[in-house]
């Protein structure tokens, strides 16, 4: 229920600034917890749990979004309803009302766009690295999970793309969470025992070189 709950404040509380945060970072937050319990989780039954939350944070979040209409249309003249659904549709479409058209694609790589790259390459590659030295096979599947969860904003962008294109210099930070669950996922492969005990064979030659030096 919490993602139930998050769901529906965040209807208030967000203008539609980077709403998805609220969904990705207890997502994000959850499988860690996993993670760090050594949770054996299915690859089917994480799928399941990402759905059902996502699915309880977007009911939530659409009703309590259905109900501020409702409720102004009861208390005022205005059809507030017929004007939310006009301007959700507007938020939608690529070619609303503006001067320039452009793709959903645009909106996804504009707000990509924003982000340093370089700096992120660079703590990948450095990653990579790890994987490659210290491969751990049995986090396959906490992979695959953080990596569906950093998929979310780019799905966001790609449905609300007049707002995401429009609105990019503030949109972008919904990515915030992607690039944190990239890490993680490249990070659930990497061996921690194997980086230890690597750890403990250097200072051990060290030390030996040390001795024999004296």
């Amino acid at each position: 229920m919490l993602f139930f709950v998050i769901g529906s404040l965040t209807a208030y509380v967000d203008l539609l600034t980077t709403p998805l945060l609220t969904l990705g970072m207890p997502l994000t937050v959850l499988f860690m917890i996993y993670e760090h319990q050594k949770q054996e989780i299915s690859l089917i039954k994480g799928l399941k749990k990402i759905t059902f939350h996502s699915l309880l944070w977007g009911v939530a979040y659409g009703f309590t979004w259905m109900s501020k209409w409702i409720i102004a249309t009861l208390t005022t003249n205005r059809n507030v309803i017929e004007d939310a659904i006009q301007t959700f549709l507007f938020r939608l479409d690529p070619k609303a009302y503006i001067e320039k058209t452009f793709t959903r694609w645009d909106a996804v790589v504009g707000n990509a766009d924003v982000l340093q790259w370089v700096y992120i390459n660079m703590v990948i590659c450095a990653l990579l690295l790890f994987v490659v030295f210290f491969f751990r096979k049995e986090g396959w599947r906490n992979f695959v999970f953080f990596m569906i969860i950093a998929v979310f904003p780019y799905v966001w962008y790609f449905v609300v793309a007049n707002h995401s294109y429009l609105h990019y210099w503030f949109t972008y930070r919904t990515q915030a969470f992607s690039i944190s669950c990239i890490f993680l996922a490249l990070l659930s492969m990497v061996s921690f025992a194997k980086v230890k005990n690597k750890l403990k064979l250097n200072r051990f030659k060290h030390s030996k070189q040390m001795m024999e030096n004296n």
